[in-house]
């Protein structure tokens, strides 16, 4: 063979090479990526509630509870984007699931300031 047909044959047995390679890169069938769901956000989801982000401490979870006063309460230098739950009106995130204020915080539980008067209702 001469020297012309070798690079003829080498430029065809690259050519092959690509096509393969293309074949088995580009056009086999992916499983599609199916982004992992956390066993809080499932919590949140079946209990009524809303995945969203939130401006939360640099020390939050995702996820935190929001029937306290806490979590996302940072000035902004100190915040991060953090995955919350929103729960329906009435209730909140106890960081497991969406739970109504009164299982929280039971209303007829509240302390009553010492010097506080009663008032009569007419």
């Amino acid at each position: 063979m001469d020297k012309k047909t070798t690079i003829i044959i080498g430029i065809i047995v690259l050519v092959i090479v690509v096509l393969v390679v293309l074949y088995f890169t580009l056009f086999q069938k992916q499983e599609p990526i199916v982004p992992e769901v956390s066993e809080a956000e499932t919590s949140c989801t079946e209990s009524g509630g809303v995945v969203a982000m939130a401006s939360c401490c640099l020390s939050s979870m995702d996820f935190p509870s929001t029937c306290v006063i806490g979590a996302c309460g940072c000035s902004a230098e100190n915040s991060k984007e953090t995955k919350v739950c929103l729960c329906p009106e009435g209730s909140c995130f106890d960081g497991t699931t969406c739970v109504a204020f009164e299982e929280v915080i039971p209303v007829n539980d509240l302390p009553v300031e010492e010097n506080a008067t009663e008032t009569e209702v007419e």
